[in-house]
């Protein structure tokens, strides 16, 4: 199975699905519709915000809504589009989140918003260095050489 096929059976599990699905029992619901694990985390990487956090980040595919203090998720699509109209969708939406990306790089390079870093190698104006002990130019209380 590839990352269509799972975008592809959430969006079947959730038309068929009657009226909203509590996110809570998204699992479930995948497990017995399809007769298999949801293994989610085969496919889309879960971090620290669960399984809602993830999903947000396939919009295009579910959507989340809160009711009385309760996270649902329902089908972004129609119910009555194909596999292959998902996984264009899917594919035009990557294409999208791609030109955003790179716009947001390109604004960045062009403010010149970058983070400060340590100066490029060999650039000799970043800080002034320590004349050597002994030399014309260093301090009187310069370290001696020990004997």
């Amino acid at each position: 199975a590839n990352i269509e096929d799972f975008l592809w059976n959430c969006h079947s599990v959730l038309v068929a699905t009657p009226g909203p699905l509590a996110l809570d029992n998204l699992k479930e619901a995948y497990s017995k519709h399809l007769g298999h694990k949801c293994a989610i985390e085969r496919f889309l990487v879960v971090g620290e915000g669960g399984l809602g956090a993830t999903l947000k980040r396939i919009p295009h595919i579910v959507s989340l809504f809160q009711d009385n203090g309760i996270m649902y998720v329902k089908a972004s699509q129609p119910g009555d589009i194909s596999k292959q109209q998902l996984i264009d969708a899917d594919a035009a939406y990557r294409r999208e989140l791609i030109k955003k990306n790179a716009a947001a790089k390109a604004k960045a390079a062009a403010t010149g918003s970058k983070a400060p870093g340590a100066p490029p190698p060999g650039d000799v104006s970043a800080a002034p260095k320590r004349p050597a002990e002994g030399a014309p130019g260093a301090p009187a209380d310069a370290k001696k050489a020990r004997t």
